[in-house]
């Protein structure tokens, strides 16, 4: 019985400290900028992970959440199977904007152009991993995007195994986009 009192109560920690842990990530930002993937290869600093808050393929194993490809947008679907999508909320400051898209928002599931002074709001899917962001886009350059952004709703699923394999790299975008 004391084996199993201190089990839960060890169980009962681990689920208060995680709650805690989602409560706190949502209403910080921070500020990133997407460098232009100009060739093929790694991706280095064109692509970033919300869900890891990194662009290191160490840790994102290429899991990333936004990508700007040589084409100058910025694809929000660039892992194989993710089923993401963003809507622009328009010309606003970040904290001025809402968290939630307008019963007519226009989603886009691949990618979106970057324009200065307009905040996004993507809902990330990953198979079961799933978040949400919004993020202003500071600066827009021929090679660079600076945005700051911050989490709606905290990453939720499972993480990756730790020697989980890496996911590919998005091809080069072959001309002018038709889709969005």
């Amino acid at each position: 019985m004391k084996i199993l009192m201190i089990t839960l109560a060890a169980l009962l920690t681990a689920v208060l400290a995680t709650t805690a842990l989602a409560i706190d990530e949502a209403g910080k930002s921070a500020q990133i900028t997407l460098e232009k993937r100009v060739e093929n290869g790694p991706y280095k600093n064109s692509a970033y992970s919300f869900r890891q808050e990194t662009h290191d393929v160490a840790i994102h194993k290429n899991y990333v959440d936004l990508l700007l490809n040589r084409c100058g947008l910025i694809h929000i679907s660039p892992v194989s199977g993710m089923s993401s999508r963003v809507t622009d909320l328009g010309e606003m400051p970040l904290a001025a904007s809402p968290d939630v898209a307008p019963d007519n928002a226009d989603w886009h599931t691949e990618w979106i152009e970057p324009v200065i002074g307009h905040v996004y709001l993507q809902q990330i899917e990953d198979g079961p991993q799933t978040m949400i962001v919004k993020y202003h886009i500071d600066e827009v350059h021929e090679d660079a995007v600076k945005l700051t952004w911050t989490v709606i709703q905290p990453f939720q699923g499972p993480e990756r195994a730790p020697n989980a394999g890496a996911a590919g790299t998005k091809g080069q975008c072959g001309g002018p986009h038709e889709d969005k």
